[in-house]
């Protein structure tokens, strides 16, 4: 927002703008030198120093607009990457259940086998 009025005032001056009505062409300039890089401007700068305002101007759009994308992106990204955490942290739970089971199917299949083998002895051997 500075550099929006601060480029306006500069440029006015700079251009040597009437003041009035050359306000508010520069604001719209500066808007749209730093929002677009400068294309579709209907004021172009005549002056040297309009001229280096402008590079000045299009560099710190540049660089406001990455700015902006990039911190945009981030927020988007990392709200896809905490549901991902809570599906992952879900799934996670689900296995470690799974293992719980298995374990405890494990457990009694082990009981079991040793109560067939019980049973199979008892059999075999006959009492005399």
């Amino acid at each position: 927002m500075l550099s929006l009025v601060l480029g306006a005032f500069i440029f006015m001056g700079l251009e040597r703008m009437e003041s009035g009505s050359g306000f508010w062409a520069s604001l719209w300039w500066s808007f749209t030198t730093l929002v677009t890089g400068g294309y579709a401007d209907i004021h172009n700068p005549e002056t040297a120093s309009g001229k280096i305002l402008t590079v000045f101007l299009v560099i710190t759009g540049m660089v406001l607009v990455g700015v902006f994308t990039a911190t945009l992106t981030s927020i988007l990204v990392s709200d896809e990457d905490s549901l991902k955490v809570e599906e992952l942290e879900e799934q996670v739970g689900i296995v470690t259940k799974i293992q719980e089971d298995v374990k405890d199917v494990n457990e009694r299949l082990d009981r079991l086998e040793g109560t067939i083998r019980e049973i199979r002895d008892a059999v075999k051997t006959p009492e005399n």
